[in-house]
């Protein structure tokens, strides 16, 4: 293979740099006293098909953080599929973003059985606690992925999938 060609590097090395830039933040948590939110940042460039110059935009999000972080990642997910079970949404954001709230509670609770605990991934944060079925059941079930943080303070659930 040759050498990446300059006009192409350049066009790389911003969406390289924003992608390092939201891991260090990611990467390095909150201590206890600090507020209950955080600030992600992400850089785009596009080049304009008329004169072929990059533009760079720039955009802050401040994200609330729920204010009872967990002492382990499954006790997190556990909590909010409890609040989910009985429609608890205030619950549920005491261990929850909004934004995972949301995205679980768009689908009613599934009922008795439906969505039992397989378990949490271990290796690589954010870890995936995931719910479903039991093994063997019904391939049309959903499953349900939790992917649980952590701050200095515990473990919280940043986002839920759900596969139909």
């Amino acid at each position: 293979m040759g050498a990446v060609p300059p006009a192409f590097a350049a066009r790389l090395a911003p969406p390289a740099a924003a992608l390092l830039c939201v891991l260090a933040v990611t990467a390095c948590g909150r201590t206890a006293g600090s507020a209950t939110s955080t600030t992600v940042s992400a850089t785009s460039t596009s080049t304009t098909e008329a004169k072929g110059t990059p533009t760079t935009a720039t955009a802050s999000t401040t994200i609330p953080l729920p204010p009872t972080p967990q002492p382990s990642a499954s006790d997190a997910a556990s909590q909010l599929v409890t609040a989910w079970r009985s429609s608890n949404r205030t619950a549920a954001r005491r261990v929850a973003t909004a934004t995972a709230v949301a995205e679980l509670f768009v689908t009613p609770y599934p009922g008795d059985g439906l969505a039992i605990s397989r378990g949490c991934s271990v290796a690589f944060p954010p870890l995936v606690c995931t719910y479903g079925p039991p093994g063997g059941g019904n391939a049309n079930d959903a499953l349900y992925e939790l992917y649980v943080s952590h701050t200095a303070r515990g473990w919280y659930v940043s986002s839920v999938m759900i596969f139909r």
